[in-house]
C-alpha cells in the first residue's frame, strides 16, 4: 500500500501502485491503462477519470494532462497526481468537480519519461528525456558528468587559469561571475561540470563534453521537426513521443491540453515558431483569455513561446515541440506550464522577456539574493561549499556549487505543495471551457392521427465552439455535428433520419462586427421532422460531436 503524500517526488513503482490503488477505491470514476511502453520497456500509464454512471468517457468532451516529458521535471508528476487525487476525493463533495466529472473526461499521464526519471531520482545523473544514448557518444571526447566527491550530487568544478572566463565575487566567494573585458589581474577560473575527462589529453585537457543522455523527446514531434542530434532520427521515432501521438489521435474527444514542465513559473502558449502577429488572431485571443485565468489562479505570468521564452536573440523557431504539434496540426489549445521559480522564491522579479534566458547570465545582485534564500530557507543545503579535490586527471580543482535538481529545476520538498493547487485549478477551468452539447428544448405537435412534428433545439452551452479552434477548422480536424432520430417502426415523412448541422459557437466567441451591429454568433440550432409513429409512443434524438460530446434525448409522443 502506497500512502499518498502531496509533497513527495514519486518513483515509478510508487506511481504504478498508487494509481491502481485509486482505481480499486474509485471504480466508477477511474480507469488505468497504458499508452505504450518506454525505451526500456516500462508501461507508460494514463488515467481516465469521469463519472462512468453519467456516460461513457468517450462520449464526453475530454481534457488531456501530461507530465515529465523531460526526465528531471518531476514537479510535473506531483501536480498530475495531485489533480487525480483531487478529482477523485472531491467528487460528490465539491460542486464544480462533480459537474466536471459528470459532463467531462480527464486523461492524465503522470509521467512520460519513465526511464529517465528513474535515473534522475535514483542516481546523480540528469537525463534530458530517455535513457537512449546519444549517437556517436563513444567517439566523443570531453568531460563526462560524474559524482566525484560521492555526495550524491553532480555540481561544478572550478580550475584556476590565467585564461579563465570566471572570477569569484568579492561580496561572496561562493559566487562565480563572468570576467569583465578589462580584467587583467587577479584569480581567474574555468568552470566545468563535475566529472572525468574522456580520452584525456594533457595538452588540451578541457575539451567540452556533452551529456550521455541528450535525446529530447520534446523535439521529436512532427511540427517543423529538424534533424538535430537531440531530436531523434525522424518525427515520432521514439516510443514515448509515438505513444503520445497515437493516444491523442485515438481520443478524438480531447479539447485541450496542459503539459507540466519545469522550471520558470510561467504559462507558455503557442506559437513556438512564429510571432503572435502571424498567428490566427481569433485563436490567439482565446489562448490569451484562458491563460489570463491561469495567471490569476497560479500567480504565474503567461507568454507565447517564440517571443517570450526563447533562448536565442533574435528568437528562433523551436522545432519539433509537442505544444506546437498539438496546436498547429490538430488545433488543440495547448499550454506548457513551467512549474516553480527559484528566483521568484528569492524575491527576484524577472522581466517577462527574460524568462527563457535568465539563468544564462545572472547578475551579482541576484546571485546574492538567491544564496541568501538558500541560507535562510534551506539552511544552506541547496549549495555545496567549494572544496579542494585531487582530480585523478586534472590535479587540484575545487568542486562545489548548486544542487540544481532540487533548487533550480524542482522545488525543495518544503516548497512543493505550494505549486500544486493553483495549477490544478487552472487545468480544471480549462477543461470546463470545452464545448458541451445539450438538447435544451423539444416540442411535439400532433398533426393528425399518428402523424407528429418533432423539433429539438441543439445548443452548445460551453465556452468554446464545437469546431474548437480556427486552426482545427483549417486542418479539418472536427466533423460537423450529426443529429439522428430513431424510434421503433416510425416512418419519416419530412426531414432526414441523419443530418449534419455544421457547428455551433460557444458563449466565449467574440463579436466579429462593431457593437452597433448585432453580433454574428450562433450557439443553437433547431432541427425538426415529421414522422408517422406507426404505434410508437416515443422517439430518441441523438446528437453527436467528436469535441462537444454525445447526447441522447427521449421524446414522448404526446401533444404539447
Amino acid at each position: 500500500m502506497v500512502q499518498y503524500e502531496k509533497a513527495k517526488y514519486y518513483h515509478y513503482e510508487e506511481i504504478t501502485k498508487l494509481i491502481h490503488q485509486w482505481q480499486d477505491e474509485y471504480p466508477s470514476l477511474l480507469k488505468v491503462g497504458k499508452i505504450g511502453t518506454s525505451y526500456e520497456g516500462r508501461n507508460i500509464w494514463y488515467t481516465e477519470i469521469t463519472q462512468q454512471n453519467k456516460g461513457a468517457a468517450g462520449n464526453k468532451p475530454a481534457f488531456y494532462i501530461d507530465a515529465n516529458l523531460h526526465a528531471g521535471e518531476v514537479t510535473g508528476s506531483a501536480v498530475a497526481l495531485y489533480t487525480i487525487h483531487h478529482l477523485l476525493s472531491e467528487y460528490g463533495k465539491d460542486e464544480f468537480v462533480t459537474h466536471l466529472l459528470d459532463t467531462r473526461t480527464f486523461y492524465i499521464i503522470p509521467r512520460i519519461s519513465v526511464d529517465g526519471s528513474e535515473v534522475y531520482l535514483n542516481t546523480p545523473y540528469v537525463p534530458r528525456s530517455s535513457t537512449k544514448v546519444r549517437p556517436y557518444f563513444d567517439e566523443e571526447e570531453g568531460i563526462l558528468a560524474e559524482d566525484l566527491t560521492g555526495n550524491g550530487v553532480i555540481t561544478t568544478m572550478r580550475i584556476k587559469s590565467e585564461s579563465g572566463s570566471w572570477k569569484k565575487s568579492e561580496k561572496d566567494p561562493r559566487i562565480m561571475l563572468r570576467r569583465d573585458p578589462a580584467d587583467y589581474k587577479g584569480e581567474f577560473y574555468h568552470l566545468f561540470t563535475e566529472g572525468l575527462v574522456k580520452d584525456f589529453n594533457e595538452e588540451d585537457p578541457l575539451l567540452s563534453g556533452k551529456t550521455k543522455y541528450y535525446l529530447d523527446v520534446n523535439r521529436n514531434f512532427p511540427a517543423d521537426w529538424q534533424p538535430t542530434e537531440v531530436a531523434g532520427n525522424y518525427p515520432l521515432s521514439e516510443p514515448e513521443s509515438r505513444a503520445i501521438a497515437e493516444f491523442i489521435f485515438e481520443k478524438t474527444n480531447i479539447t485541450g491540453i496542459i503539459s507540466y514542465h519545469t522550471a520558470g513559473g510561467i504559462i507558455l502558449r503557442p506559437s513556438a515558431v512564429k510571432k503572435d502577429q502571424d498567428m490566427n488572431q481569433d485563436d490567439l485571443n482565446v489562448l490569451k483569455a484562458l491563460a489570463k485565468r491561469g495567471e490569476e489562479l497560479t500567480g504565474y505570468p503567461s507568454t507565447g513561446v517564440f517571443e517570450g521564452f526563447n533562448y536565442q536573440i533574435p528568437p528562433k523557431p523551436l522545432p519539433g515541440s509537442f505544444l506546437e504539434w498539438s496546436y498547429e496540426s490538430l488545433g488543440l489549445y495547448n499550454y506548457t506550464t513551467e512549474l516553480w521559480d527559484m528566483a521568484k522564491s528569492a524575491g527576484i522579479e524577472k522581466p517577462l522577456n527574460q524568462f527563457g534566458r535568465y539563468w544564462l547570465d545572472v547578475s551579482e545582485e541576484d546571485h546574492l539574493k538567491i544564496l541568501a534564500w538558500n541560507d535562510n530557507e534551506l539552511d544552506g543545503a541547496g549549495f555545496k561549499e567549494w572544496e579542494t579535490f585531487d582530480h585523478p586527471q586534472l590535479g587540484e580543482v575545487e568542486i562545489g556549487g548548486w544542487d540544481l535538481k532540487y533548487t533550480r529545476q524542482n522545488p525543495p520538498l518544503k516548497f512543493l505543495e505550494k505549486e500544486l493547487h493553483g495549477n490544478m485549478l487552472f487545468s480544471l477551468e480549462h477543461a470546463a471551457a470545452s464545448p458541451l452539447l445539450q438538447v435544451t428544448d423539444t416540442k411535439v405537435d400532433q398533426l393528425a392521427d399518428d402523424l407528429y412534428r418533432i423539433s429539438a433545439k441543439i445548443e452548445n452551452t460551453g465556452y468554446l465552439p464545437t469546431y474548437l479552434s480556427e486552426k482545427a477548422k483549417e486542418r479539418e480536424q472536427v466533423r460537423d455535428i450529426q443529429v439522428t432520430i430513431e424510434g421503433d417502426g416510425i416512418a419519416l415523412v419530412e426531414g432526414k433520419a441523419e443530418q449534419k448541422i455544421g457547428h455551433l459557437d460557444g458563449y466565449g466567441k467574440k463579436p466579429d462586427q462593431s457593437f452597433l451591429i448585432l453580433p454574428n454568433i450562433l450557439s443553437s440550432k433547431t432541427v425538426s421532422w415529421v414522422i408517422r409513429a406507426n404505434g410508437a409512443d416515443k422517439v430518441s434524438v441523438n446528437v453527436s460531436s467528436c469535441k462537444a460530446g454525445k447526447v441522447r434525448e427521449e421524446v414522448e409522443l404526446s401533444t404539447s
